[in-house]
């Protein structure tokens, strides 16, 4: 039981440095509204960079989901055909 609860607070303190490295991340992001966050860098001269992260649209998400070329159903179908090739 000892062995578990090490890897379990192995696996807590490795998510927190990783969260702790998204937060330091995000902060020295260039501000949208430069007020919102006063300690944040000056946005470097130049074309405007687009944030890290955005949500999705619907249809993003449907194309993701089902409909595109790498969407998570067709490496489903793949990996199935791969895994049971005789089933049908």
């Amino acid at each position: 039981m000892h062995a578990v609860q090490s890897v379990m607070r192995l696996r807590l303190v490795s998510l927190v440095v990783a969260l702790d490295k998204i937060k330091l991340f995000l902060r020295h992001q260039p501000a949208a509204n430069p007020s919102a966050n006063p300690s944040a860098p000056a946005p470097a001269p130049g074309p405007a960079a687009a944030p890290p992260l955005r949500r999705l649209t619907e249809q993003e998400v449907v194309a993701h989901l089902w409909g595109g070329e790498r969407s998570i159903l067709r490496r489903v179908i793949v990996v199935r055909a791969l895994v049971l090739p005789h089933a049908r």
